[in-house]
């Protein structure tokens, strides 16, 4: 559900923007005050064997701004109920770029429901923008993809209408 904001990556807060170009075409979320984000469903994963504890796990997500700001951006909730003391300050401009933090996995982590990157200082009238969310193995943000159950999803997607075709098809031709 990362390209649409939903499944694994929902709730929290922010305004969602959707049926936009946002970035790539994915569904994003728009933010102006502090803390306010998408939420990553850890424990989600983590039941679907996603990962273990001890794990290296990276977290991005694209960010951009309506005008050029500088922010400072927190990794929160994802080994302990904390910061993490993780933070890195971003100069953001009107381009998409990616941020990400890297975590260990923790005992905490396999029950995290609200895991998330977020702006620590309210922006007021300049926006800022958040799509394509993305966790996986290891230290390396990659870029955003498809997680691996939403192209099966889309392939059922599609079989269905293929089957539907069909069947209409042989509906009309006995007629």
């Amino acid at each position: 559900g990362t390209a649409t904001a939903t499944g694994d990556v929902a709730s929290g807060t922010g305004t969602l923007v959707d049926n936009l170009d946002l970035f790539d075409g994915l569904t994003g979320v728009k933010t102006n005050t502090e803390w306010q984000e998408r939420y990553v469903n850890l424990k989600s994963v983590y039941e679907r064997n996603g990962f273990r504890v001890g794990d290296i796990l990276t977290l991005s997500v694209y960010v951009k701004s309506d005008s050029s700001t500088t922010k400072d951006f927190y990794l929160y909730r994802a080994s302990s109920n904390s910061q993490n003391d993780s933070k890195r300050t971003v100069n953001l401009t009107s381009n998409w770029q990616q941020i990400y933090f890297t975590f260990v996995a923790s005992d905490y982590s396999k029950t995290a429901t609200t895991t998330r990157i977020e702006c620590s200082s309210a922006s007021d009238t300049n926006y800022i923008y958040w799509a394509g969310w993305k966790l996986e193995k290891g230290n390396i943000a990659s870029d955003w993809t498809p997680a691996p159950e939403d192209i099966n999803e889309s392939i059922g997607d599609v079989s269905d209408i293929a089957n539907k075709a069909n069947l209409a098809a042989g509906e009309a031709k006995s007629d």
